[in-house]
């Protein structure tokens, strides 16, 4: 099978790279948090009327 062959552990160890650098990414003061949280301040300085759908 593919997932037991060499193929399999590159793909595994990619995914596991890939999935690190999210968490990273979403820890506080991570790139993701921050952006997230700029985009909140932004969003919340449109004013009342502009932030609900």
């Amino acid at each position: 099978m593919a997932m037991e062959s060499e193929e399999g552990e590159g793909l595994r160890g990619r995914v596991t790279e890939h999935r690190d650098a999210a968490d990273m990414a979403w820890k506080d003061g991570g790139s993701s948090c921050a952006a997230f949280g700029q985009f909140l301040l932004d969003a919340g300085s449109l004013g009342p009327g502009l932030t609900r759908v």
